[in-house]
């Protein structure tokens, strides 16, 4: 067994996320963790939460560094649970109560041949779907030749998992407890079968696998893909890039069967994400093909293709995927040394003028190219997407030229912002300035007030173009920003003055906090009265809304508060305050609760 990880109260705090931390804590005062266990460099345990079962919780060391943390809670919100955070500070705090026991190879390790089938019994009874993973081949029976490698079993699995993924599209994949339901685990463990053959050399079964995953996907209905946190589009390409290292290999490439079957399982992948919006699954898939496809595989993949773009041309909105095969299909016309004219008139004819331009750049045929966008491109998104085809190409100054003369009849945010980033790259402060200011009359932020501050002062116009601003951000009546501002600028009293009209604005979702907290936190070191006034408020809205959250933050603010009145020297404005909450509220025992731990 090796000793116990050293870890402090700063790594646990730097891990949590949000909130994460006072209500771990919160959890670990209550004794939430049950039966901790320590398993060499592994803790874990059971943590009692707002559901009947517990969840549970695991943490792996390296050292005395936190390797990695599962919890099998919803939590999405960046940074450790509240749950890994109780386990992690029943750790710290009570290590005695973690029953250390073996790893579970060493415990298998020790039993006898028998046991292990008992155990083995017993695991399939309480859960079946495993009975799949033990009729699977050896890999020592395959290369042996005494049982051919059969891929059913997995596929079973795998479709059956796919086929029900809107069930589990909330589940974390990595967590022990559930990773065998979840498609990215089952995808996991397809990829712990095949690393089996790898080890042994066995190319062929290996790809065999991979490609069995990647053909069970793309049978899945799209309708049934839910993949908020991409973990399943993540593990199609890791298959993708492990197929990649099976094309590699000599008795793979060679093998006309295997080689045939690889790029047609890519090839579905292909056509799967580009029906299915192009969520940009198995991204390398277009790349591998092109690669190692040689030329009697490409009539059937050109036809596949065809088949499919002619599909989407009849559709109503079917003009995106059509383009992304028409790509494919013109990557396919330069292996085939196709004559360009052709290629150039199909894509006329077809109407993609997009594509008509790259092709024609490709071919440095520029002026054609521009002749093109001028008599075809007509909205600022389709003159968006060229001018980045035309900068891509070596041409960003043309580009510039187009985006400049349609903004000169057009405003648009977009092109605009266009504008900035290439003066930006050609480290052209004034023309840059320019344009940001044109940016700021579209769109205005307080990040972009800040760069024209900056190239402002450079070229020592800053004096001159700050006011400028102010007055049309008055005159557009944008009084929530004005006034952050204000707060940029450390014009406190102007602050408070735009507050009234900046209160009257819909919360802006770009800012974390209404404005007026923002107002009160940046003023009260010389403005505590009224500062003192906006807090008072949003503690009482707090209180009323209910809840252990809002009585938390309404007593972070109370603490603030009463900084505040001490600094005032009006101790006894404070104690009337406290003591009115305590007694007009001491039916809301969380409240009270919360107060407490607050020093209140």
């Amino acid at each position: 067994m090796t000793s116990k990880p050293q870890i402090t109260i700063s790594q646990i705090k730097a891990r949590a996320g949000g909130k994460s931390f006072s209500r771990g804590e919160s959890y670990y005062h209550q004794d939430a963790i049950s039966n901790p266990v320590k398993r060499d460099n592994t803790i874990e345990a059971q943590c009692r939460g707002s559901y009947a079962q517990p969840y549970r919780v695991r943490v792996e060391f390296s050292n005395s560094e936190i390797a990695g943390a599962w919890c099998n809670c919803e939590y999405d919100w960046g940074g450790d649970c509240k749950h890994i955070i109780a386990l992690l500070l029943t750790y710290l705090y009570e290590p005695e109560k973690f029953e250390a026991k073996q790893p579970i190879t060493e415990i298998l390790a020790g039993k006898s041949k028998d046991d292990l089938i008992s155990i083995i019994e017993q695991i399939v009874s309480r859960y079946p779907e495993i009975q799949s993973i033990i009729d699977r081949p050896s890999p020592t029976q395959v290369v042996q030749g005494i049982v051919e490698l059969d891929t059913l079993s997995l596929r079973k699995d795998l479709r059956s998992a796919f086929n029900s993924m809107y069930e589990y599209d909330y589940y974390d994949y990595r967590d022990y407890g559930s990773h065998s339901r979840h498609p990215a685990g089952y995808i996991q463990d397809a990829h712990d079968f095949a690393k089996q053959f790898e080890a042994k050399q066995d190319w062929l079964s290996a790809s065999q696998i991979y490609r069995a995953t990647l053909e069970e996907f793309a049978h899945m209905e799209q309708d049934n893909y839910h993949d908020e946190d991409g973990t399943l589009a993540e593990e199609i390409d890791r298959t993708v890039s492990k197929l990649k290292t099976c094309l590699d290999q000599d008795v793979v490439i060679t093998d006309d069967n295997e080689r045939k079957a690889i790029l047609n399982a890519l090839l579905d992948v292909e056509i799967w994400d580009t029906e299915a919006g192009g969520f940009d699954i198995g991204w390398e898939s277009r790349e591998i093909i092109l690669h190692y496809a040689k030329p009697d595989d490409i009539p059937a993949i050109r036809e596949k293709l065809e088949e499919m773009k002619n599909y989407q041309q009849k559709r109503q909105y079917g003009q995106w995927a059509a383009e992304s095969y028409t790509r494919f299909l013109l990557d396919l016309d330069v292996i085939d040394a196709v004559d360009p004219e052709i290629t150039l008139q199909k894509l006329r004819d077809e109407g993609m003028t997009e594509l008509l331009i790259r092709k024609l750049l490709e071919l440095e045929r520029v002026e054609e190219a521009l002749r093109v966008v001028n008599e075809e491109i007509a909205t600022p998104y389709e003159l968006f997407k060229i001018a980045n085809l035309f900068a891509s190409k070596d041409q960003a100054h043309l580009a510039q030229q187009l985006v400049e003369n349609f903004l000169n009849k057009q405003a648009d945010e977009r092109l605009t912002h266009w504008m900035v980033d290439y003066y930006q790259q050609q480290k052209n402060v004034d023309k840059t300035l320019h344009w940001e200011r044109v940016l700021m009359r579209v769109r205005p932020t307080d990040d972009l007030y800040l760069e024209i501050k900056h190239n402002a002062k450079t070229l020592n116009q800053w004096e001159i173009i700050q006011p400028e601003i102010i007055t049309e951000l008055k005159q557009g009546k944008h009084f929530n920003l004005l006034t952050r501002l204000y707060l940029i600028e450390e014009e406190w009293e102007l602050a408070w003055q735009t507050l009234p009209e900046a209160r009257k604005e819909p919360r802006n979702w770009m800012y974390g906090q209404a404005i007026e907290l923002e107002v009160a936190d940046a003023t009260r070191h010389i403005m505590p009265d009224r500062a003192i006034s906006i807090y008072k408020d949003r503690i009482q809205q707090n209180i009323d809304a209910r809840g252990r959250d809002n009585y938390a933050q309404a007593a972070a603010w109370l603490v603030i508060v009463r900084k505040l009145y001490r600094d005032l020297k009006e101790q006894e404005t404070w104690n009337h305050l406290i003591k009115h909450i305590r007694t007009e509220y001491k039916r809301l025992p969380a409240l009270q609760d919360e107060l407490n731990k607050a020093g209140l």
